[in-house]
């Protein structure tokens, strides 16, 4: 037993090794690609090789570039800028004592140069020895820079800003400066002395800085221009080794590939010529066996030509007409097989498809005739009906007709009825939703009813009658209106193209009655019309009559306007005028009260009314009273003494008129006045104002 199972193993073992063999073979089709692949291979892991050698170090320069050549010079930049900034900000702090410029500064302070000089610290170690001693120092001159700003808002906050502001607080004229000597020399003295520190120690801390930190920035950016140099050649130096191994390679490859194509072209001949055979249509019997995979291919094909025969047998069958002819595929993969008995359903089908396409065809064009052949309303309706009735080889017939009327009120009127090869003269009608035909009328959708009530139909001939098979109801509809309903019965069951036809010529049907009723409608609209043209004439001529009344309305109220105009504009000639709004400030005033004032309008336009008076009064009761009974919509009027620009003297008489508007606000005064003064007489308008 253990010698069978040992044998067992031996001949598995000798197995694989054989198809090993066999697949490494070159005078196989597979060894031959075999060795392209490996030799692919071979070249493609060089390739690779070499070029991520090159890479690397081109990757290791750039990690340096990233980690110390970047950083640095943006880190001392900050570093630099900020020192500017905070700088900026503790001036303005100075000149304004506003707190918001100190908070400005420590946000400068926190968020950009000390993250700045953190990241400086972390880069220590990267940097050289005498960069490491100047980035110490610049750090030490960056403290000191920031005690000695902390200082300088101390010595501010002791000795001056309490000055500032008390000087800021306090309007500083002739009659005060005497009591502010002191303060101001105090401020002039503590002034200069802190501009001089600013100017001294603050300006030279930062001088200081820069000298530190800008050859610091200096050496990073030629390291950086050696780095990129070096990364350039690492580019040139890789371009080149990939030319010359895709050189290399594509030439080894040319070769391998020219004496593999060689020996494959000289293996596909044999099979090549056999299919060729099969391409001209010869079944080749006497191919030649093959040593190779390829050997497969010859013996396939005369299995090919076996098939073919049959498929042509049965296609010659189909030529013919015969569809009924059988045919067994090879299997169900058979591609060809099934194609020609799919082929042969398919054309079964259209012929039966082509069949009924005829006849729905041939009776939309009888159908069509009988359309176009009957003028006569109710003849029309009997045409139709009998001939589907007879195209369907039914035995009864009807068409039902939508009454002209209100919706509430619509019904179907039984227009044709045909039974049994006879016309009937028979009256029904049916309401929406009663019965079958009701439903299809509010449904529009057709309806085939296989399984007939006793009583449905009652319709017979004079030997009698039989119960119908099939009855289909179907809607005379275009464009979603219902025009009608056509109900057919029979002993026979209807087809479903049977049943598309009687849709289709419900819509040509459908066409032709709304066309007919469009007609009947359109003479009676044509009256109407032409009776309603009559009336529009007649009250053309009345609304005629009222234009040219309105016409010399307008040019009487033209008229008038040019008179009001005219009297506005003597007025403002001869008067002065000012107005004011409900509040008593200036919105303008004509030539004569700007000269009587001696003031131009740009000086007194927008200002209040109380520069024309005395400061006294324009602070009295009596003054903020005229002005309230103005802005409540009272009349001013009297003489007034007004102060002009040069502080004379002008006596006036004035009308203060309040203008309302329609809910009764004030929406300006009026001023109109004579000014009177020595041999000298002038009027004055003020709107818009208050006061006296």
């Amino acid at each position: 037993m253990e010698n069978i199972n040992n044998t067992h193993h031996q001949q598995n073992h000798e197995g694989i090794f054989q198809k090993i063999r066999n697949t490494l073979n070159y005078h196989k089709i597979s060894g031959k690609v075999i060795a392209m692949i490996l030799v692919f291979m071979i070249t493609m892991v060089t390739f690779t090789f070499i070029v991520i050698r090159q890479n690397q170090t081109a990757l290791n320069t750039v990690d340096l570039v990233k980690e110390i050549r970047i950083p640095v010079p943006i880190s001392t930049a900050d570093v630099i800028s900020g020192a500017n900034r905070v700088s900026a900000s503790q001036r303005a702090y100075f000149m304004t004592g506003e707190e918001h410029f100190k908070q400005e500064r420590l946000y400068i302070w926190e968020n950009q140069i000390d993250p700045a000089i953190d990241n400086l610290i972390g880069l220590k170690t990267l940097l050289t020895e005498e960069d490491q001693l100047k980035l110490e120092e610049a750090i030490t001159v960056v403290s000191n820079y920031k005690d000695l700003q902390n200082e300088l808002d101390e010595y501010y906050e002791t000795n001056l800003k309490d000055i500032d502001l008390k000087l800021a607080a306090t309007a500083i004229d002739s009659s005060t400066i005497v009591l502010h000597v002191d303060e101001i020399a105090k401020q002039t003295e503590y002034r200069n002395k802190l501009n001089s520190l600013v100017a001294t120690s603050a300006s030279g801390k930062r001088k200081e800085l820069r000298n530190l930190l800008m050859p610091l920035n200096n050496t990073q950016e030629e390291v950086l221009k050696s780095d990129v140099g070096q990364l350039n050649d690492g580019i040139s130096h890789t371009n080149t080794i990939v030319i010359v191994i895709s050189l290399g390679s594509s030439l080894l490859w040319l070769f391998v590939a020219m004496v593999i194509i060689r020996s494959l072209r000289i293996s596909i001949e044999k099979p090549v010529n056999i299919l060729k055979r099969l391409e001209v249509g010869e079944l080749p019997e006497d191919a030649l066996a093959s040593k190779d995979e390829l050997n497969d291919i010859i013996q396939a094909s005369k299995n090919l030509s076996a098939n073919l025969k049959k498929a042509s047998d049965f296609a010659l069958e189909i030529g013919e007409g015969r569809f009924e002819h059988e045919f067994q595929p090879s299997g169900d993969k058979d591609t060809l097989g099934n194609a020609l008995v799919q082929m042969r359903d398919k054309l079964q089908a259209v012929a039966t498809e082509d069949k009924k396409r005829n006849w729905i065809t041939k009776g939309m064009a009888d159908l069509g005739e009988i359309l176009r052949s009957n003028e006569n309303f109710e003849e029309l309706h009997h045409a139709i009906i009998i001939f589907l009735v007879k195209y369907l080889d039914a035995n009864q017939g009807a068409i039902f007709q939508v009454e002209e009327a209100e919706n509430e009120n619509s019904k179907l009127k039984m227009m044709a009825c045909y039974a049994y090869g006879r016309q009937k003269f028979l009256e029904k009608e049916v309401k929406p939703g009663e019965g079958l035909i009701g439903q299809v009328y509010l449904e529009k959708k057709s309806t085939l009813l296989n399984e007939i009530p006793e009583d449905y139909v009652n319709i017979t001939s004079g030997l009698g009658g039989a119960k119908p098979k099939s009855v289909v109801i179907c809607p005379v509809m275009a464009n979603e209106t219902i025009n009608g309903i056509i109900e057919i019965a029979s002993f026979k069951s209807f087809e479903e193209y049977q049943i598309d036809f009687l849709e289709k010529i419900g819509e040509q049907i459908a066409a032709v009655i709304s066309s007919i009723k469009v007609n009947i409608k359109t003479s009676h609209l044509l009256k109407e019309s032409q009776e309603q043209a009559e009336k529009m004439r007649a009250q053309e001529e009345e609304m005629r009559q009222n234009v040219e009344e309105l016409e010399a309305t307008q040019e009487e109220m033209a008229r008038k306007e040019l008179e009001i105009s005219a009297q506005l504009e003597a007025i403002n000639n001869t008067m002065a005028q000012i107005e004011f709004d409900s509040k008593g400030n200036i919105l303008k005033a004509n030539k004569n009260f700007t000269e009587a004032l001696k003031y131009s309008l740009e000086e007194i336009q927008g200002k209040h009314h109380r520069i024309f008076i005395d400061p006294d009064y324009a602070n009295s009761d009596e003054y903020k009273l005229f002005w309230q009974d103005l802005a409540n919509g009272k009349q001013q009027s009297g003489e007034f003494t007004r102060i002009a620009k040069d502080g004379s003297e002008v006596l006036i008489s004035a009308t203060y008129t309040p203008v309302i508007d329609r809910e009764g606000e004030v929406t300006k005064v009026i001023k109109l006045a004579i000014v009177r003064q020595e041999k000298n007489e002038q009027v004055l308008v003020a709107a818009n104002g208050r006061g006296k």
